[in-house]
This record gives structure tokens, C-alpha cells and sequence, in this order.
């Protein structure tokens, strides 16, 4: 009796639900909110994943994706919200218009050693609202930046110390 209660209250519940969807006068709003404006704006990005390889420890590091609107009409940059804290955004104020280039530009902190990928979410009003870019590389400990640096300083034109066969030989 009681789990037959539960199953029609929780039935109940899930029907409520989907009616608190639908707006007055019955018909449900298309879930991509209608047809696609062909005016709209449209991103045509240069560069959506930027690889700063390996990076000192502490030392940031900044890059920026470049962007081209394809579209019709004036595409704006609403917000630009980075994954964490390490990484700082900024990003073209100003409405870019049809045939013009933008940018978004992230700084990454550096702070923790390892590898690292990062994402930054975009927000605009162009045909795809919500666009990811990614960060990524490999951040060296202080230790290891100033051992390899050393290495190559006491021997550059052989950094990992490789003996050559022909070492100490005049041919």
C-alpha cells in the first residue's frame, strides 16, 4: 500500500512538472528557441586550443584566440568565464562587426606544477552562444627550469650530455 502511495505521488509530481513547462495557451516553446536567425553573427576562430608547451613555475602566461565575425550582423562578447581561479579572462569590449576580428585572451597563473588543460567558456549572442577554448601545457617546478638551464649553459651545443663518438678527435 505504501510503496503503491509513493509510486503515484512520485508519478503525480514528474506530471506537474512537465505541465509547470508549458506555457499559457498550451503549446510548448521549440527547446533551441525557434528557427536559426541567418543574420546572426558568427564566430570563425583562428586558434581554439593553445599549447604554451612548457612554462616556468610562477611565471604567467598569456594568449590570445583570435576571431573573425562571418556573420550578418554585429556579434558581442557577453562574458568570458574561465574553468578556475588560475586563469584570468579578457576579451573584445566593443561590438564586432560582420568582417571584423575580436579576440579573447586568457592568463594562466602557473602556480601549480604539472600538466595542466584549461577551458574558458565564451558567452555571446552569435549562432553557437556558448563556445569552449582550451589552455593546456606543463608547468616545471623552479628546480627543474634552473637544472635545465644550467645543463645548457655549461654545455649548449650538447644539452643532455651525450657523448659523441668523436669527441676529443681532430677529423
Amino acid at each position: 500500500m505504501k510503496k503503491s502511495f509513493l509510486l503515484t505521488f512520485a508519478f503525480a509530481l514528474i506530471a506537474m512538472m512537465g505541465l509547470a513547462q508549458t506555457p499559457v495557451g498550451g503549446e510548448a516553446a521549440p527547446a533551441s528557441g525557434g528557427a536559426e536567425d541567418p543574420n546572426a553573427p558568427v564566430f570563425k576562430w583562428e586558434e581554439e586550443t593553445h599549447d604554451f608547451g612548457q612554462l616556468p613555475q610562477g611565471t604567467p602566461a598569456t594568449t590570445r584566440y583570435y576571431f573573425t565575425n562571418t556573420g550578418k550582423t554585429d556579434l558581442i562578447v557577453e562574458n568570458v568565464k574561465p574553468t578556475c581561479g588560475c586563469t584570468t579572462p579578457n576579451w573584445s569590449k566593443e561590438n564586432i562587426a560582420p568582417g571584423q576580428r575580436g579576440f579573447v585572451e586568457a592568463t594562466y597563473n602557473a602556480a601549480a606544477p604539472g600538466n595542466f588543460n584549461k577551458g574558458i567558456t565564451v558567452i555571446s549572442n552569435a549562432t553557437t552562444p556558448t563556445k569552449m577554448l582550451y589552455l593546456k601545457g606543463e608547468v616545471l617546478k623552479k628546480e627543474e627550469v634552473d637544472f635545465h638551464e644550467n645543463n645548457m649553459l655549461s654545455n649548449p651545443t650538447n644539452p643532455a650530455g651525450e657523448h659523441n663518438e668523436h669527441d676529443g678527435h681532430n677529423h
